[in-house]
């Protein structure tokens, strides 16, 4: 009985964190980076700050958990999308490349409230430096890093790219991508300033090509999108 009770309480503990996840997504999505705020989120979630911390320690653990929510998601959406890009020979693995750069260029557009946490809390890596947060926060990361590296892989196997430096590739492709979705922050100041997908795709052929990619074979493998 009493592992019963156990059992019931922790369903409710982690059935009341997913709810205090999806409420940060939405206040994301609705109020901008600004407007995820302890107070905002114990006010969306009609709680008290001191209430979010019967669920997570501390500020610092609450926002890494939320990371870690928000990249296990993301994963989940690109190990599912991967199963439909081709993949094969030089052409079709650098389409994968591609594909994988435009899926998460997308996300501001296809799942904003991820985009926005993405960019919110990977945008100051300092929130976890020497804190347990890490050690919530890298698995999650580090298995985006692998799936990457996996395409990484497989354009260098059939000699669509250079041989060597896969996880400086990956880490390299990874930056230009995430950099590339803040762009738009410039608008003010940069009239005619293109959308944020549009200097990522650019970015990515450059880097492809400056890793040994052909002209040719990105164009063949942009065009079989």
């Amino acid at each position: 009985m009493a592992l019963k009770t156990v059992g019931r309480v922790e369903t409710r503990r982690l059935a009341r964190k997913e709810e205090i996840f999806k409420t940060a997504l939405r206040l994301a999505e609705k109020e901008g980076r600004e407007g995820l705020t302890i107070h905002r989120l114990a006010q969306a979630l009609d709680l008290t700050p001191g209430a979010l911390y019967r669920y997570f320690p501390s500020k610092n653990l609450l926002l890494a958990e939320l990371q870690h929510y928000v990249q296990s998601q993301v994963l989940a959406l690109f190990q599912e999308a991967r199963t439909s890009w081709d993949g094969k020979g030089r052409v079709g693995s650098l389409h994968a490349l591609l594909v994988a750069a435009d899926f998460y260029l997308d996300l501001e557009s296809s799942h904003p409230r991820f985009a926005i946490l993405l960019g919110l809390m990977v945008g100051d890596p300092r929130r976890f430096q020497g804190s347990d947060g890490l050690k919530i926060v890298a698995p999650s990361a580090l298995a985006l890093f692998a799936e990457l590296e996996i395409l990484f892989d497989a354009a260098e196997r059939c000699g669509a790219l250079t041989p060597g430096g896969r996880r400086e590739k990956t880490l390299a492709y990874w930056a230009a991508l995430h950099g590339a979705t803040h762009l738009e922050k410039l608008q003010e100041v940069e009239k005619g300033l293109k959308e944020n997908r549009y200097y990522g795709i650019r970015m990515a052929r450059t880097l492809l090509i400056g890793w040994g990619a052909s002209k040719q074979d990105i164009e063949k493998a942009w065009r079989k999108r």
